[in-house]
């Protein structure tokens, strides 16, 4: 079950054919089934560099920062990615 807030964004990427920015599961489950674009935090992360609005030095600042407030990355940096 979905909380509001993350209904809301789903219901948003739907209408407007955006990408739904989230990492929790059962979001990302629905808007597979209803064929929505999807990219979590290491995404926006990537995005970010790419488009140099960020280095990747602080990407990866950012990254280990969340790490160290318990987000659960399956990286600990961004590097193979942009290699």
């Amino acid at each position: 079950m979905l909380d509001d807030g993350e209904a809301s964004c789903l219901a948003v990427a739907m209408m407007r054919q955006a990408v739904l920015l989230t990492d929790d599961f059962q979001a990302r489950r629905l808007a597979k089934q209803e064929e929505i674009q999807i990219s979590g935090t290491i995404g926006l992360l990537l995005m970010l560099v790419r488009s140099e609005h960020i280095t990747l030095r602080e990407a990866n600042i950012m990254l280990s920062e969340m790490i160290q407030h318990g987000y659960r990355s399956p990286v600990s940096n961004l590097n193979a990615f942009l290699d």
